[in-house]
């Protein structure tokens, strides 16, 4: 797409670098300068949202969906979307979910099996909640200097476990700090209230503790706090060992196989087009 509208705007050759001029001539025949860049735009956006988006196949999905759509209308009437670019910009969000809700109204599924208990259909309906002082009290007693030092030298290395399929969990993690860390647990900081839901909510707790302890060999629970909740635990933490008053350290209970089980066809399926828009038959 770069290439196209670097040709398009100076019909120079030497400034290609993945066409050829034979190649840029006859793609810019049916593509304009202003879809190139907008379709750029787009596929930067995307890559934005890969990073904290909890299902990477539905931005994916609706992205190419996007940039289709977009792509015939450009090639049937250029002058059209040339006129309403700006317009299709800013409604671009808006469009995208309407093309969805219009050409998948409503699936319905045959199940080839009896239904079994799915946890991970537990788990996506429960949100996270906010871990207590006390529970933060707990942890940090379980915790100590050395665990902390190993874990954040095992932290430093996230980029380099950073693949398409284990980006999500890696990106994450970067946004957060070792508050403290124990045999079995991690306790993370954010500044940023939406990371440190997301590392709490069930489903994502699992997935995080599944490649943590598959691809970082870090066997260890994960909970995530806020900057300030962290400021005024240690505070509390700090008068609670003056007067003799700390609590018992944290009991850890890890997640089995069983409650780390991945979504079966049906659930993507729900995950991808939304559980209202599907019927198990």
């Amino acid at each position: 797409m770069k290439d196209i509208a670097i040709y398009l705007s100076t019909k120079k050759e030497k400034l290609l670098k993945i066409l050829n001029k034979e190649e840029a001539e006859d793609l810019s025949n049916v593509l304009d300068a202003s879809y190139c860049i907008q379709m750029c735009e787009k596929l930067i956006d995307t890559k934005d949202r890969y990073r904290l988006s909890t299902s990477a196949a539905r931005v994916f999905e609706v992205t190419c969906l996007a940039m289709s759509i977009e792509g015939v209308n450009s090639i049937v009437s250029r002058e059209t979307i040339e006129n309403k670019q700006s317009i299709i910009k800013q409604n671009n969000t808006a469009i995208t979910k309407q093309i969805i809700e219009d050409t998948v109204p409503f699936i319905k599924l045959e199940e080839t099996s009896k239904p079994v208990t799915n946890t991970a259909e537990t788990i996506v309906k429960k949100p996270a909640e906010k871990i207590s002082q006390e529970k933060i009290l707990q942890i940090l007693v379980a915790c100590d200097k050395q665990n902390k030092i190993m874990d954040e030298n095992t932290f430093m290395m996230l980029d380099s476990y950073a693949t398409l399929e284990n980006r999500k969990y890696t990106s994450v993690l970067k946004e957060c700090k070792i508050a403290a860390s124990g045999t079995d647990c991690i306790l993370l900081k954010s500044d940023m209230q939406s990371i440190v839901n997301r590392i709490n909510e069930e489903k994502m707790n699992h997935e995080l503790y599944q490649f943590m302890k598959e691809i970082l060999h870090t066997d260890k629970m994960l909970f995530a706090i806020s900057n300030d909740d962290f400021t005024e635990a240690t505070k509390a933490f700090r008068e609670a060992m003056l007067n003799k008053n700390l609590p018992k350290p944290i009991e850890i209970k890890k997640y089995t196989e069983e409650s780390i089980k991945e979504p079966d066809s049906v659930e993507k399926i729900k995950e991808i087009f939304g559980e209202e828009n599907v019927e198990i038959l």
